[in-house]
């Protein structure tokens, strides 16, 4: 079995947190790493490959990217565990993100279950294999671009995603959400506090064309 030797990868290094941060200005909020480890409790295998972490370098990866979810009006899906999924650190950066950090896949739960594309994506462990693969490179072709390039269409699009992904947004604190979801007692001003500091961040606006 091949092991990940792209840099990328690096567990030290969140790659979400500064994608964020370069395209919108927005962070994670502080109760995230909580919120992770409570996750991976719970889900502690890779959906893609199977492996665990004592095999892996698991991760929690967002369907749809938190920050583009905060600027369209959704900080519940940061912590919604039906926009959360388990994958390795691998499995992560090329099928979650299909190389590409600044990007998401849109279709990653069909892709996940080997329902579309090519199931040999599960067994593929290192860019090398990724890029020797015509399915892969083609499905990456088609990624969404960074959200600065979106387009007017592209934004409907994406909030169309978010109906058809996820239920309208709750109307619950999100104190209470994520005590519901995973048994976390903490404030609502520790969750709200990185939403109070991207205000001004100069993030784009989803009304606006790009």
């Amino acid at each position: 079995m091949q092991q990940s030797t792209d840099p990328q990868s690096t567990p030290q290094v969140d790659y979400g947190a500064q994608v964020a941060m370069q395209d919108t200005g927005f962070q994670r909020s502080p109760i995230w790493q909580r919120v992770e480890k409570a996750f991976l409790d719970r889900n502690s295998t890779c959906m893609a490959c199977k492996r665990n972490k004592t095999q892996a370098n698991l991760q929690v990866h967002h369907m749809l990217p938190f920050h583009l979810c905060r600027l369209f009006q959704r900080p519940d899906l940061e912590f919604d565990p039906t926009n959360l999924m388990t994958l390795c650190d691998v499995h992560h950066l090329y099928i979650g993100h299909l190389g590409d950090w600044q990007s998401f896949n849109q279709n990653v739960q069909l892709d996940i279950q080997a329902a579309t594309r090519d199931p040999a994506w599960a067994t593929l462990f290192d860019k090398q294999a990724f890029d020797a693969d015509t399915v892969w490179v083609t499905t990456e072709d088609g990624r969404p671009k960074p959200v600065q390039q979106w387009n007017d269409e592209f934004k409907q699009h994406f909030t169309d995603l978010l109906t058809k992904l996820h239920s309208p947004a709750p109307q619950e604190p999100l104190s209470q959400l994520v005590y519901q979801w995973y048994g976390l007692k903490v404030s609502e001003s520790e969750i709200t506090s990185a939403v109070n500091a991207d205000v001004g961040s100069g993030a784009p606006n989803p009304s606006s064309s790009q």
